[in-house]
């Protein structure tokens, strides 16, 4: 029997920590190290936990501890509306990690629209919306003026790590928050959109290449111009009449437009001067790939647009393009790199969400254990993560 003093929990609390976070009875007594039986009196309120096993089990469940001492669970936000097309073989249901993921980014959206409001910062509106209907040339146009981006200027940074810092550096003077999830499957989210007039925000997958979360970027931002936020996958949806593969399929578009203006792939020099009957050859995809900073999938899927390529040579080649990112990603996980850790802290939160808390903090407008939740961190670290966050930008494009 375990010892220790007893922790005066809810019961009803204990089973709804558990169950939000999507782990089984098994699971779940498997990380805390305790019998299903055990685990089972505890909700039941037939036992109680100890102190300590309590903390472990509010560690597990990545929950605050004052909140199992509630005397009801509190009410979580809904979860974002479900976009993904995912293969026969993937669960829909989500896995405990993109829950945790998708709560966390939630909180600190709503802590950025309380404190958008004292900050003054500028929101959607300034970027207008748009309905499934409008044109999405046009509104990619439309969009890369408010962006202040020019297409010169985003053919000069070549680099995706440059490129993707960039354009998260745009979309926060914007006034949209740019969150990253960590160890979730790129199988399973690209990304999400959350939709709030103070606040709207973006969670890209950390996981992902800097060319496919610089796609994901723009898809989602398309989700906020609809007011139709969610979770997203991207799989290339070209049949079906369902709202849901129309949005999709919309965004796809005005991602791919804006990314790739279709005068301006027409008119790239590789593409001018291809011989119309010949197969595109990889050094010539690599060649507009680098030029536009989008992946190698999405170049052939604009040359598809443009008619100087078939949708039937697309989808002889696109298991080759699916497993040259899956081969990318995973030699980019194996690479030995040292990110520091306050470089972490700010990739995860988004420099915009991490200077609205300081400075809110500054102005004792919070306490340091609301920073502390706000940003995951421990306070003493503090002074690394400000030193980080003002430093001169140059080197910025190894954050991504």
């Amino acid at each position: 029997m375990a010892k220790g003093p007893p922790a005066l929990v809810t019961a009803r609390v204990l089973e709804w920590a558990r169950t939000t976070l999507g782990l089984s009875q098994d699971e779940a007594s498997r990380k805390l190290k305790v019998s299903v039986e055990r685990l089972a009196q505890w909700e039941h309120g037939d036992a109680t936990p100890t102190v300590a096993q309590l903390r472990k089990l509010a560690h597990i469940y990545k929950r605050p501890l004052p909140v199992f001492f509630l005397p009801e669970p509190p009410d979580d936000p809904r979860p974002p509306k479900d976009y993904r097309q995912l293969p026969e073989n993937l669960s829909r249901a989500l896995s405990p990690r993109l829950r945790f993921e998708i709560r966390r980014a939630q909180l600190r959206q709503s802590v950025a629209a309380d404190l958008s409001d004292v900050e003054g910062a500028r929101v959607l509106p300034s970027l207008g919306s748009a309905s499934l209907d409008e044109n999405v040339t046009a509104l990619s146009q439309r969009i890369r003026d408010e962006l202040g981006v020019s297409l010169g200027e985003q053919a000069s940074w070549r680099n995706p790590d440059k490129a993707l810092s960039a354009w998260i550096l745009a979309f926060e003077e914007q006034g949209i928050l740019v969150f990253h999830a960590s160890q979730v499957d790129v199988n399973e989210m690209r990304g999400m959109s959350f939709h709030d007039r103070r606040a709207p925000a973006i969670l890209l997958n950390g996981s992902d290449s800097p060319n496919g979360r610089i796609f994901t970027l723009f898809h989602e931002l398309s989700h906020l111009l609809l007011a139709d936020p969610g979770i997203c996958d991207l799989y290339d949806l070209r049949e079906g009449r369902s709202t849901t593969n129309r949005v999709e399929r919309y965004c796809n578009r005005f991602a791919a437009a804006f990314l790739v203006p279709a005068e301006a792939i027409r008119n790239h020099p590789i593409v001018a001067s291809h011989d119309r009957s010949a197969e595109w050859r990889d050094d010539e995809l690599m060649g507009i790939r680098r030029y536009f900073s989008v992946s190698t999938e999405v170049v052939f899927r604009r040359l598809v647009d443009v008619q100087r390529a078939s949708w039937s040579d697309y989808l002889l080649r696109r298991e080759s393009f699916l497993a040259g990112a899956e081969e990318y990603r995973t030699a980019d996980a194996r690479r030995k790199i040292v990110v520091p850790w306050e470089r972490r802290v700010i990739k995860a939160n988004g420099r915009r969400f991490t200077r609205l808390v300081l400075a809110a903090y500054d102005d004792e407008g919070i306490t340091g254990s609301d920073l502390s939740e706000y940003l995951s961190v421990d306070l003493r670290y503090l002074p690394k993560i400000e030193g980080e966050l003002y430093r001169p930008r140059r080197s910025e494009g190894s954050l991504a």
